[in-house]
């Protein structure tokens, strides 16, 4: 059994529809959303911008140390040492 070719409402172009096509059955790939990520990327895309944050907080540190910006300095490090204190958690296994 071949795939049904459908219309897409929004530019009227005809598409192929797959079993597992994200997004509308009416709407061409284009038109329609990306698919959601699983818990597992959602929970690795939180991990990515959690250690560029750190890796940042540490360049602003070392910048404020630089210019001599002391109380700024300090700040900053409890925020290190915090994150740090998140990041060393043991983690739960099931």
């Amino acid at each position: 059994m071949t795939a049904p070719f459908i219309k897409c409402v929004v530019c009227g172009e005809d598409f192929v529809l797959e079993q597992n096509k994200a997004g509308f059955a009416n709407r061409c790939p284009a038109h329609s959303p990306a698919r959601r990520k699983t818990p597992k990327e959602a929970k690795e895309a939180i991990g990515a911008n959690a250690e560029a944050a750190f890796r940042k907080t540490i360049l602003e540190k070392r910048k404020a140390e630089a210019t001599g910006d002391r109380g700024l300095a300090d700040e900053l490090e409890l925020d290190i040492q915090a994150f740090d204190k998140q990041r060393l958690k043991p983690k739960r296994t099931k």
